[in-house]
């Protein structure tokens, strides 16, 4: 039977993508001014950052209902052996729900902690399904995940701080500065899993400049990496990263894809996430 993979809305695969490659997507649950909605079932990310713009407080996330969890692993059961792919546990409790609901369907069922977010997660998952579809067994698939996670990269150039000061993770003086001298703050995601700054720089080009220039730094074997290019309700501005990637490093295959709610509430609109 075909190892079925399971994932969460925090990879940012768009639902028909997922369908093509058969990957369950377990949504969490976004709250914005009183109204609960599913990530990329209620809400695209196109509408998301509509509502974010003129929403009274930041936007909440939270992880999946146990319900919800439960319902996607036992299907996924009902169709041959799973595995699941999830957002980082030093980010969200979906990773903890997950292992939960799994354990009390199956101990066979493997939960993979991606200790990173959006597109980091979706190529995990888009190659686990291409793997199962292969006919990997469950415990090949998770070792090449362990293998992709050891490696793997992901950068993130914010465009703005507004989200950070109003969530209360940066005092507003310190947003308020660094919007007047145009200040674009880089974070990565650490090998726990965790978000830290990175670098900081002056101007939206050299920040986007500079994410390359680590990205150069951290990796030096690029021919037979697939990548991926995520954006924050910046359409454009990540077409023009993705084609300064592939004239840069020459990857094997670069992904593109947009931020949903789930991490866009965090990186706020116009960030660029690259994961590598």
């Amino acid at each position: 039977m075909t190892v079925q993979i399971v994932t969460d809305s925090g990879a940012d695969i768009p639902p028909a993508l997922a369908a093509a490659h058969g990957i369950s997507v377990v949504p969490l649950q976004v709250l914005i001014d009183g109204v609960s909605y599913r990530d990329g079932v209620d809400l695209t990310p196109m509408m998301f950052y509509e509502k974010m713009r003129t929403a009274k407080k930041l936007p909440q996330t939270s992880q999946p209902t146990p319900h919800d969890v439960e319902s996607a692993y036992r299907a996924a059961a009902e169709r041959g052996p799973v595995v699941g792919v999830h957002l980082s546990s030093a980010l969200s409790g979906t990773w903890e729900t997950a292992s939960m609901a799994a354990r009390s369907i199956s101990e066979t069922i493997r939960v993979f902690d991606s200790r990173t977010g959006s597109a980091g997660i979706g190529l995990m998952a888009m190659r686990a399904a291409e793997l199962a579809r292969g006919g990997a067994t469950a415990a090949e698939i998770w070792a090449y995940l362990e293998a992709w996670r050891a490696e793997t990269h992901t950068l993130v150039a914010l465009n703005t701080l507004e989200n950070a000061v109003r969530g209360g993770r940066v005092n507003p003086l310190a947003g308020m500065a660094a919007r007047l001298l145009h200040v674009k703050p880089i974070v990565h995601v650490t090998r726990a899993g965790k978000v830290e700054p990175i670098d900081r720089v002056r101007g939206r080009e050299r920040a986007l400049e500079r994410t390359l220039d680590l990205a150069g730094e951290l990796r030096k074997n690029w021919a037979d990496r697939r990548v991926a290019v995520a954006h924050g309700g910046a359409a454009e501005e990540a077409k023009a990263f993705a084609r300064r990637v592939r004239e840069r490093f020459n990857p094997a295959e670069v992904w593109e894809t947009e931020i949903g709610a789930t991490i866009g509430t965090y990186s706020a609109e116009g960030a660029i996430l690259f994961s590598f």
